[in-house]
């Protein structure tokens, strides 16, 4: 299964890999993309629909390069996603750079979605999808 590094707002830095036994939600997103402004909402949904549940961890992405930028757009749309950046580099097979791009990976760390473009991921068919994962 392809891992990458990343790390928090407060810089704690951690794997893909150490994340196995949870299904990860990976969305690869910049406050200058219009596509992933009009999907947001959606993610916020689902992150306030599922945050409690700790056998599902988000990994929302800002691929701004200034960090300023996305925290400051989800502080005036009043998103409370967490925000994480990349370090290193990121397998293609999980992000080639095509904005915005979601991914799920299973329990053992395997890719069983990418989707490149807007989508509404706060659907009760796609709830029900994640779930079935764990």
């Amino acid at each position: 299964a392809p891992t990458f590094s990343f790390y928090d707002s407060n810089c704690k830095a951690a794997t893909t890999a150490e994340l196995r036994g949870k299904v990860v939600f990976i969305n690869f997103w910049a406050s200058w993309c219009p596509p992933c402004r009009a999907e947001m909402p959606s993610l916020e949904n689902l992150y306030q629909k599922l945050k409690a549940d700790d056998r599902f961890v988000f990994l929302f992405m800002n691929e701004d390069g200034d960090k300023n930028k996305g925290i400051q757009y989800l502080k005036k749309s009043h998103f409370a996603i967490p925000l994480f950046y990349s370090s290193g580099n990121v397998p293609r097979e999980i992000f080639s750079g095509s904005l915005p791009t979601t991914v799920v990976l299973d329990k053992e760390g395997k890719i069983v979605l990418k989707h490149q473009g807007m989508a509404g991921y706060d659907t009760e068919s796609f709830i029900r999808q994640l779930k079935e994962l764990l």
